[in-house]
């Protein structure tokens, strides 16, 4: 498994970073490097000291993948996203595997959630445990978030999944169990209560699971209709309220 951090691929004009993480993804596999399990993305701070370009969030992409192959990937990576990120973007890169990936690591991503760090001193973390961080445009400020975005993801309790293999495609009624045979994922209550595997609910827009305790979780709550009680998904508000 390897994970690749990225983060200010974008610029005022263009589509986001997490746009452009599902796109490496496609291109990874088309290329037959690696194979995309999952992409996470995680909000950083938002603070007129951060030359951020919308929401200030990175993007991290979960591959299988050997270790022998990081080079190849690495070389990849860089490739694509030099020729794909917007022209005024100030993008990062980072590489890494999930072993590399230490508490010093996670701690530096919680800490680009809440505080306001520079990107020397995410390139020298990186290199005292041996993580891959490169600039790839502009200032190359963007090594900063993609540092963090390995970090919180490893710490398995940070950000929602904007891709998942068949994840984009759900559209209709589904019970608990059939989404976890379908798209891999858990479904349970905020407070944490899993869902029955036959509780059925509709599935629309905008799916989007959590990241907590490793595993990819689908929010659902108790909901009336017509009188009678019912599950259904939270809403967008309260998954980004609680995924940011």
């Amino acid at each position: 498994m390897i994970l690749i951090g990225i983060d200010d691929t974008d610029d005022k004009t263009s589509r986001g970073t997490g746009y452009r993480a599902r796109r490496l993804g496609k291109a990874l596999s088309d290329e037959g490097l690696a194979e995309v399990q999952a992409v996470t993305r995680h909000q950083l701070l938002v603070d007129s000291r951060i030359d951020y370009t919308s929401q200030n969030s990175s993007a991290c992409l979960v591959l299988d993948a050997a270790e022998s192959d990081i080079p190849r990937v690495l070389e990849f990576a860089r490739s694509e996203l030099g020729s794909c990120c917007a022209p005024d973007s100030n993008a990062g890169l980072s590489i890494a595997e999930p072993s590399a990936v230490d508490d010093a690591i996670q701690d530096y991503g919680r800490a680009a959630k809440h505080k306001v760090l520079s990107a020397e001193a995410a390139r020298e973390l990186a290199k005292q445990v041996g993580i891959v961080l490169e600039g790839v445009s502009g200032s190359e400020v963007g090594v900063i978030g993609a540092l963090a975005a390995v970090g919180l993801h490893k710490s398995g309790n940070d950000g929602r999944f904007i891709w998942l293999p068949k994840l984009r495609e759900l559209s209709g009624t589904y019970t608990a169990g059939e989404l976890t045979m379908l798209v891999g994922v858990d479904v349970a209550t905020v407070s944490g209560e899993r869902l029955p595997p036959g509780a059925e609910f509709k599935v629309e827009e905008w799916v989007r699971p959590v990241l907590r305790a490793g595993r990819a979780i689908l929010l659902a709550e108790r909901g009336s209709h017509n009188g009678q009680n019912e599950w259904r998904l939270v809403d967008k508000p309260t998954v980004k309220a609680l995924s940011d």
